[in-house]
């Protein structure tokens, strides 16, 4: 009996894992960015109850937040400490889910990768890829250990590389 629980345990923290990883998917599809952008917020933003986070004419980041129930947490924590935080931290779903575009290599064709990193993030993403019309055979769906793109924006690196302290003191000398 000890050894059907000891599975059952490891059983279901190999499924937590699993459901916790993201994926990285991509495709090209014949529809102009403009179009994948509004496709992807109709499919995440509005049906799913997800939160835009930024949305340009070639990349859209969203963002999914819920809370677990307070009563069963409550309930949960008079019953002990430990089944109250188990609950709290099972239930508790902050995921990203990020859409970008970039010119496909072949003429008249959009890359689009989605990149999520969770459970509903994986099933958005793949919506998304069905609203375009794109079966999922023809996209590739990696890991998501996969190298992303360099970030745009605020936050990206100068485009020249700025000099080193050493080669202050050298133009300075």
């Amino acid at each position: 009996m000890l050894y059907l629980v000891l599975i059952a345990c490891i059983a279901s923290i190999v499924a937590y894992v699993k459901l916790k990883q993201g994926e990285v998917i991509r495709f090209d599809t014949p529809a102009p960015p403009q179009h994948v952008v509004m496709t992807s917020v109709a499919q995440v933003g509005t049906a799913r109850r997800w939160t835009t986070a930024t949305q340009t004419d070639t990349n859209v980041a969203f963002n999914y937040h819920k809370r677990p129930n307070t009563v069963v947490v409550i309930v949960l924590l008079l019953f002990g400490i430990i089944p109250g935080v188990v609950y709290w931290m099972l239930r508790s779903k902050r995921e990203a889910l990020n859409v970008m575009m970039t010119a496909s290599a072949a003429p008249g064709l959009t890359t689009v990768q989605i990149v999520s990193n969770g459970y509903q993030g994986k099933s958005a993403g793949r919506a998304v890829r069905a609203a375009l019309g794109v079966s999922p055979t023809a996209a590739v769906t990696t890991a998501s250990t996969q190298a992303l793109p360099a970030p745009r924006g605020a936050f990206a690196p100068p485009a020249t590389p700025l000099p080193s302290p050493a080669d202050r003191r050298h133009d300075a000398a």
